[in-house]
C-alpha cells in the first residue's frame, strides 16, 4: 500500500511537472513570440517613417531648385533681352543723330563756301551771300535727311543682325522715322 502511494504520487509529480513545463513553455513562446512582434513593428514604423521623409525632403529639395533655377533662367532671358533691345535703340539713335549731323554740317559749309566763292565772281557780294545761303540751307537740309535716313538704316541693318528680325524690323523704321524727323525739324 506504501509502495503503489509512492508510485503514484511519482507519477503525479511527473505528470505534473511534464504539464507545467509545457505550458510555461507555451505561455513564454506566445509572450516573446507577441513582444518580439510590437517591437519589431515599432522599430520597422520608427525605420520607414526616418526613410521616407529622407527622400521626401530630398526630392522636394531638388524640385524646388530646379524649379527656381528655371524661373530665374527665364525672367533674367527676358529681363536681359529687354535691356539690349533698349540700349541698342538708344545707341543707335544717337549714333544716327550724331553722325548725320556732323556730315551734313561738314558738307553744308564746304558747298555753301564753294557756291559762295563761285558766285562772288559773277555777282555782288551781298548777292552771292543771299544766294549761298539759301542754297546751303536749302542744300544741307536735302543731304541732312539723305545721310541720316542712309546711316539710320545701316545703323539698324546692323542692329537686326543682333536682334531678332522682327523686332530689328520695328527698330530700324522706328530709327529712321525717328532721325529723319529730328533733322528735318533743325
Amino acid at each position: 500500500m506504501q509502495v503503489s502511494k509512492q508510485i503514484s504520487t511519482h507519477i503525479a509529480t511527473q505528470v505534473s511537472t511534464y504539464i507545467a513545463t509545457q505550458v510555461s513553455t507555451y505561455i513564454a513562446t506566445q509572450v516573446s513570440t507577441f513582444i518580439a512582434l510590437q517591437v519589431s513593428t515599432f522599430i520597422a514604423l520608427q525605420v520607414s517613417t526616418y526613410i521616407a521623409l529622407q527622400v521626401s525632403t530630398f526630392i522636394a529639395l531638388q524640385v524646388s531648385t530646379y524649379i527656381a533655377l528655371q524661373v530665374s533662367t527665364f525672367i533674367a532671358l527676358q529681363v536681359s533681352t529687354y535691356i539690349a533691345l533698349q540700349v541698342s535703340t538708344f545707341i543707335a539713335l544717337q549714333v544716327s543723330t550724331y553722325i548725320g549731323l556732323q556730315v551734313s554740317t561738314f558738307i553744308a559749309l564746304q558747298v555753301s563756301t564753294y557756291i559762295a566763292m563761285q558766285l562772288s565772281k559773277e555777282v555782288s557780294t551781298y548777292i552771292a551771300l543771299q544766294v549761298s545761303a539759301y542754297i546751303a540751307t536749302q542744300v544741307s537740309t536735302y543731304i541732312a535727311t539723305q545721310v541720316s535716313t542712309y546711316i539710320a538704316l545701316q545703323v539698324s541693318t546692323y542692329i537686326a543682325t543682333q536682334i531678332p528680325t522682327h523686332i530689328a524690323l520695328q527698330v530700324s523704321a522706328y530709327i529712321a522715322t525717328q532721325v529723319s524727323a529730328y533733322i528735318a525739324t533743325q
